[in-house]
């Protein structure tokens, strides 16, 4: 496997890439020019002329060629994705982590966990069919009526107290954090994780916006009978237009250029809106208890999030996590590659099947743990709520 991505231009690209051409032509040009200006070891002006071989150039124009190359380049050749390192033992592939990784630590225990005593306090509502525990980091609300189990932050405590009651509805509590504006914006979890109502997890978003906090493969495979081998096609759709990457001859491949399409394409305002399996909690209520209590820290949350996405090296690789993961010495789980190019598990399962339950909090904790050895999608526990899903949405 390569350890970058090269961007590769097809006939979409054309226009692109001759007018790359052009500013490559117009450096070569400009060189001995650059190179006069430095050898005379002073200041100019950007409105001076000089001349060069007989021949007279602003040199405003000369930097702003030079601009205009160095955006260029950095657009469609400086790729910003390398797998930090990759070990082939076999038939298997090894993302991390390494010997040299705890060597490089950087943080200490305490860094993550907290060891100091813990304030909680239960507060009973609603006549008593709620309860509010009040925590270090936030406020653990169970309503003992519904069953269910919500998160929010401590500032809520006295409205709480004051109404007799906690709001279970995102909505309600939208319009009391975020000022929502119900005909123009939309409220969503951060996080994915829709317990989680504490007000750094809730924000508001347009309807674009939203829909790119929400996972997607990214990519569409097609049978390739020419070489007995399938073939990845790229593309994203964002404000109304479809943008395509390259046509990719293997899994890893295509997942990490439809990372750099998204960071390519989407603008600056609505980056911090693109999915990411590093920040969602939906299948890690116990962790993010355990923050609240004040048991762990905000990096000792992210060194377990890391953690338990990496038992899919798929989404590792698609989220450009791999890196984080060997900061943290988190392992993430080997796979092997299929004949027809895709990540796979040692039973041939395909990692990115099992993905699609994953972000979708459709796995027991030891399915999650145990995806390496999993057989087929239909033994997991929710196979049929999934295939009812799909259909459903079909």
């Amino acid at each position: 496997m390569r350890e970058v991505a090269e961007m590769e231009f097809g006939d979409k690209n054309t226009e692109t890439y001759n007018a790359f051409m052009s500013y490559t032509k117009r450096m070569q040009k400009y060189t001995k020019i650059l190179n006069h200006i430095v050898m005379q070891g002073k200041s100019i002006d950007m409105d001076s002329i000089i001349e060069v071989d007989g021949k007279k150039y602003k040199v405003s124009d000369i930097y702003s060629a030079v601009s205009a190359y160095m955006y260029s380049y950095d657009k469609f050749f400086s790729r910003g994705y390398r797998l930090p390192k990759i070990v082939v033992q076999g038939d298997k592939y090894y993302l991390g982590s390494f010997e040299e990784d705890f060597v490089d630590l950087d943080y200490r225990y305490s860094d993550l966990i907290s060891t100091s005593p813990h304030s909680y306090e239960e507060i009973e509502v609603n006549e008593g069919k709620q309860v509010i525990g009040v925590c270090e980091n936030g406020l653990i609300c169970h309503d003992r009526v519904q069953e269910i189990t919500q998160y929010y932050s401590l500032r809520d405590l006295d409205e709480f107290i004051r109404r007799d009651c906690f709001h279970t509805d995102i909505t309600a509590n939208a319009r009391r954090v975020l000022n929502l504006h119900f005909r123009e914006d939309v409220a969503e979890h951060i996080d994915g994780f829709r317990d989680n109502l504490m007000a750094d997890n809730l924000r508001l978003a347009t309807y674009r916006q939203n829909s790119l906090n929400k996972y997607c493969r990214g990519y569409q495979a097609r049978w390739r009978k020419s070489s007995e081998h399938d073939s990845f096609d790229v593309s994203m759709v964002y404000n109304g237009n479809v943008y395509k990457g390259k046509r990719c001859d293997n899994e890893v491949d295509a997942i990490r250029e439809r990372y750099l399409l998204e960071h390519n394409v989407v603008s600056e305002a609505d980056e911090n809106f693109l999915y990411n399996v590093g920040k969602n909690h939906i299948n890690l209520r116990t962790e993010l208890e355990q923050y609240i209590r004040g048991e762990i820290t905000q990096l000792g949350l992210k060194k377990k999030t890391l953690e338990l996405a990496a038992y899919n090296p798929y989404l590792i690789i698609r989220y450009n996590l791999a890196e984080e993961c060997r900061k943290f010495c988190v392992n993430i789980s080997a796979f092997k590659m299929s004949s027809d190019g895709y990540i796979i598990n040692d039973n041939g399962v395909k990692y990115s099947d099992l993905a699609e339950y994953y972000v979708r909090g459709l796995m027991t904790r030891k399915e999650i743990q145990n995806q390496w050895q999993i057989k087929s999608v239909e033994e997991l526990s929710h196979y049929q709520s999934m295939k009812a899903v799909n259909e459903e949405e079909t």
